[in-house]
């Protein structure tokens, strides 16, 4: 057998095809292991095939691939068995355009079916090892069963998809397009004792029917996550079957309100996460039952309030975010239940005065950065979280001042300050007490170095550059690399060019000033409404006690009004009504005058 291609080899043995093949060709087109390679030079000798003459070009490799691919069926395995440590079997098929289940090993552990073509679960074979001597406190690697069929698009499961699945302990569904009202009939058979974690991430699941997830047979599920779900309703989650369940996901839906007995029964629930929705108000009791939550995330929301007793005496929730929401003051009712709170973040909400509600609570991590609204921190402002060791304000463009003694006095246990990215000029050393501060993070904001902020250059706590934005001499400088002298040096405010400018401004500033005087005088402003011809008439006479001042007035059709004033503000104004017809200007100033 020889194939004619562009230029010649002799090949004396199958296996040195391999040479002539371009470089990195085995690579790419065969299997690493070669497991293929020693296949086709088993075939090539069975057929007799011992020398080949070869004419490669650039594009002879791919050909000759092409043909070896044809004798031996395919090029690899859609699916890879491979072991970690731990002695787990993991049985990988994602990425196989796969529609139906291939053969799976029986030793596998880790089940990958992600990434395929796959429209409805298929029925899962168990695993022999695991129907013996399996319960729900063994351990044992091949007691455990993890399966994933995320980003697949499954619409419906097979009947007795999951039946006997006595090992199963995690199950991936995420991303693909199931729908709310299937899991019921599914689930509600006997063969999933022991799952543990449920992931339905991404599936449009709509409107959740009242206790959805009541799986009788599901006792040790304690993961549940129905993030990007699409939800807008959601009713009770479950009355007695998932007392187990220890964390459930529900971010990212369109969640509008919770009622008071959404969470009810869920008696061990640790961890609840209700980020990323449309939720603006918690109503009594709504957290009542959740007495072991220690994480609740709220953040993304639209929140503006709690009822007082949305939250019992008895939780003991120690990790509260409500980062981005719509609150205007700190909730401390809510708050103040809360005595096992440790950190709250209260971040991107228009909060403009942290105000004191005078009862002291167990805050211990204090976050508010990013505030829209927040401008200062005032003497007591917080005076009710005393027992702060660390507090955070950061990136806020508005806040400016942290007043004398807002930190420095009842803070016993306070370490950690950050106060970074914000438009804080200077700081007084009664502000913190930098005496017990381990960490002070300043930087990021315009600071004035001048000898207000003498004290910071003894303060070894501060972490990171602080740049002056001023004065003029220090501009650009690190703070933290100057000494008290470049502090209190005198700087010229004022350059000699403007000092110049100013002192020939001033004549001409008084020759102006002379002028409007004068015209003012001469020109004194009408006091009514301007319809006549004349607007006023000034005389003076020769003797010098007179000033005499005569206002006339014309208007068409009507009579005259003279006024005539000697200017004193003591005289008593003359007034002479001059008829409609006679009289004139001169006239009615000589009669004026000898009445006075």
């Amino acid at each position: 057998m020889v194939w004619y291609m562009s230029l010649r080899f002799s090949v004396s043995h199958p296996a040195d095809m391999i040479a002539y093949l371009p470089p990195g060709a085995s690579q790419r087109y065969l299997s690493s292991d070669r497991l293929f390679i020693s296949a086709a030079i088993q075939t090539l000798e069975v057929i007799g095939v011992h020398q080949i003459e070869l004419m490669m070009e650039c594009y002879g490799w791919a050909v000759f691939v092409a043909i070896l691919f044809f004798i031996n069926g395919s090029l690899c395995e859609p699916c890879q068995t491979s072991s970690r440590s731990g002695g787990v079997h993991i049985f990988n098929c994602s990425k196989a355009d796969l529609k139906s289940l291939p053969d799976v090993p029986s030793e596998a552990q880790v089940l990958d079916f992600s990434l395929n073509q796959f429209q409805s679960l298929p029925v899962i074979p168990e695993s022999p090892s695991c129907e013996i001597g399996c319960g729900v406190d063994n351990s044992s690697s091949h007691c455990r069963l993890n399966i994933s069929f995320s980003n697949n698009q499954i619409k419906s499961f097979e009947r007795g998809a999951l039946n006997r699945l006595q090992c199963l302990r995690v199950l991936d569904l995420s991303y693909n397009d199931i729908k709310a009202d299937i899991f019921r009939p599914t689930f509600s058979v006997q063969g999933v004792y022991y799952l543990e974690r449920l992931i339905l991430r991404g599936n449009p699941l709509g409107e959740l029917p009242d206790n959805a997830f009541s799986f009788p047979f599901m006792d040790f599920l304690n993961h549940l996550d129905l993030s990007s779900c699409k939800l807008t309703q959601i009713g009770p989650i479950s009355v007695d079957d998932l007392e187990k369940l220890m964390t459930l996901n529900l971010s990212s839906n369109k969640l509008t309100d919770i009622d008071a007995d959404t969470f009810k029964g869920l008696l061990s629930l640790n961890q609840l996460d209700l980020s990323e929705n449309k939720l603006t108000y918690f109503s009594e009791h709504v957290f009542g039952d959740l007495e072991q939550l220690r994480d609740l995330r709220l953040n993304g929301n639209d929140i503006e309030g709690f009822h007082d007793n949305a939250f019992s005496d008895e939780c003991g929730l120690s990790n509260f975010d409500l980062t981005d929401n719509s609150l205007r003051d700190v909730p401390y009712a809510a708050i103040n239940k809360l005595q096992s709170l440790e950190t709250l973040n209260l971040s991107k909400n228009p909060i403009k005065k942290v105000s004191s509600s005078g009862t002291p609570n167990k805050v211990r991590h204090l976050v508010l950065n990013d505030m829209p609204l927040l401008t200062e921190i005032r003497a007591d402002d917080l005076a009710a979280f005393s027992n702060l060791v660390s507090l955070s304000i950061s990136g806020s463009t508005v806040f400016r001042k942290i007043h004398n003694g807002a930190l420095s006095k009842n803070f016993p246990f306070l370490t950690h300050v950050r106060l970074e990215n914000n438009r804080i000029a200077t700081l007084e050393s009664d502000a913190l007490p930098w005496e017990q501060l381990t960490s002070l993070s300043l930087g990021g904001n315009p600071w004035l170095c001048d000898d207000r902020l003498s004290w910071m250059l003894k303060a070894d706590c501060i972490k990171g550059p602080i740049i002056c934005a001023g004065p003029g001499n220090l501009k650009g400088r690190d703070f933290m690399s100057l000494d008290a002298t470049d502090l209190n040096r005198e700087v010229p405010i004022i350059p000699m060019a403007s000092i110049v400018i100013s002192l020939l401004a001033i004549p001409v500033v008084c020759a102006c000033a002379v002028f409007v005087w004068r015209r003012r005088r001469f020109c004194p402003c009408p006091q009514h409404e301007l319809q006549g011809r004349y607007v006023s008439v000034f005389t003076r006479d020769g003797d010098e006690d007179t000033d005499i001042r005569v206002d006339v007035r014309l208007r068409e059709n009507a009579n005259r009004i003279v006024a005539v004033s000697n200017g004193s503000a003591d005289d008593t104004q003359h007034l002479v009504k001059i008829g409609e017809g006679g009289g004139s200007k001169a006239d009615a100033y000589e009669t004026e005058e000898e009445e006075i």
